[in-house]
């Protein structure tokens, strides 16, 4: 049977594919063999880079080794060469503090001599005086001339000699009583004259500087009015009382306030004890609005991004319960900047300026200066009926610095609005449980 030409077709067209991948699979082994030298001449590359990479680590803890042993060589030939220097200036400053010591304990007694002497002149003097007053209310100092002149008689009398013995023991009894009681009437005359009142504190009235008063290095008698104890404990305890009523309110009335009231919370503010005494504050008390609503906008704006970028997600999570629905749907709010009627800002000095010699005084402990100032400003609005609220403006400082133009040597340390609350003003709730930390963690008595 003769072929089929169609069919031969067919099998000459799939000799010609099989060849075709014949010639392709011979390719790829070949490509595949290639590949295979490549990889190996990477590896035998990575395997030569590693071994470099061991050696440099190897180096590297050599140097790092070495370096080590020579900071701390230099390290004990500072220290060696800071003990000796302090060793050698603590010597001079012993010396130096002893021979000052003893020229100020030298000093000191003298001048405690001399103010005793002083004193001493003016109680002779002072009695010297009362004695020679001719007449007084009670007659008390004329009683006493009155005896003295007896005696003085009697004494210089010759008729005392003609007296029995019996009656010369009466004499002088009698003029002994009259003594006596002329000297008890002196005495108490004296003290009468003598005594004033005195102020439970200096600062109360600070000119009261008497001449009598006992100067020395700078100090002056302090007179402290001791209450008795049980009027001290009733004191005590309604202060705690009334304290524990004070709340930071964020929600405030409109109403206006006398300024009278809020200046006269900071003027007692003011008396807060300070580093060497320097008072390193200034309280600027707002009541313009258009200065209080441009303060509460640049602490609204820098207050969201604390929230958003600058603070710890604890703080966010603790600070949440305290504002309430302020910060509704992630917006911060502080209406109470503007809407309180005053704001008080207190500003820290870190130093001060003198304005007619330019001379700079450096202010010392100035955070605990004005923590201080602080509190007893929140206290004396308190005890005045009004409420606050401490807020710390981070990163708004410098605009609000600006807005008062205020000198560059005060920062913003606290904001506080003050007023009444509104009659919708809420707070956190709080209970028996968690008013407050219990006494065992905050009290220690050793």
């Amino acid at each position: 049977m003769e072929g089929d030409p169609g069919m031969d077709s067919v099998t000459q067209l799939g000799e010609g594919e099989a060849r075709s991948l014949r010639t392709r699979l011979v390719d790829l082994e070949a490509l595949l063999g290639i590949a295979n030298d490549e990889i190996r001449s990477a590896e035998n590359t990575v395997a030569a880079a590693m071994g470099q990479v061991e050696e440099l680590l190897e180096m590297s803890k050599t140097v790092e080794e070495e370096c080590t042993t020579a900071v701390e060589r230099v390290e004990q030939d500072v220290m060696k060469g800071v003990e000796k220097d302090f060793a050698d200036l603590r010597v001079k400053h012993d010396d130096h503090h002893e021979s000052r010591w003893e020229e100020y304990h030298r000093t000191l007694r003298l001048e405690t001599d001399a103010l005793k002497a002083g004193r001493k002149r003016r109680r002779a003097e002072r009695l010297r005086m009362t004695l020679n007053v001719a007449s007084t209310e009670d007659g008390s100092p004329a009683v006493f001339n009155f005896t003295m002149q007896t005696l003085h008689d009697l004494r210089s009398s010759s008729a005392i000699n003609n007296l029995s013995d019996i009656t010369k023991i009466g004499v002088c009894l009698a003029t002994g009583a009259a003594g006596a009681v002329g000297l008890f009437a002196t005495y108490q005359y004296i003290k009468k004259k003598s005594s004033r009142t005195r102020s439970g504190s200096l600062v109360a009235n600070p000119d009261n500087h008497l001449a009598e008063e006992e100067v020395l290095q700078g100090h002056e008698i302090f007179r402290h009015d001791r209450q008795e104890q049980g009027e001290m404990i009733d004191h005590a305890e309604k202060f705690l009382k009334l304290m524990n009523t004070r709340r930071s309110i964020r929600f405030y009335s409109k109403e206006d306030v006398p300024l009278s009231v809020i200046m006269t919370a900071v003027r007692t503010a003011c008396t807060a004890p300070s580093g060497a005494h320097l008072q390193p504050w200034t309280f600027v008390i707002v009541q313009n609005q258009q200065a209080k609503e441009r303060i509460r906008d640049v602490v609204e704006r820098e207050e969201q991004l604390n929230y958003d970028r600058r603070m710890r997600r604890s703080w966010v999570k603790d600070a949440t319960p305290m504002v309430g629905d302020l910060h509704r749907d992630g917006r911060v709010a502080k209406p109470y900047l503007s809407e309180a009627p005053y704001l008080v800002v207190m500003m820290k000095q870190n130093y001060r300026v003198d304005a007619s010699t330019g001379d700079r005084q450096e202010h010392y402990y100035v955070e605990q200066s004005c923590g201080i100032a602080a509190g007893m400003l929140i206290c004396a609005l308190h005890n005045a009926g009004l409420v606050t609220l401490t807020s710390t403006p981070m990163g708004a400082e410098s605009a609000i610095r600006n807005i008062l133009n205020r000198p560059a040597n005060e920062k913003v340390y606290l904001l506080m609005p003050v007023g009444y609350p509104s009659s919708d003003a809420t707070v956190p709730k709080r209970t028996s449980e968690n008013r407050r930390r219990s006494e065992s963690d905050t009290i220690a008595v050793v």
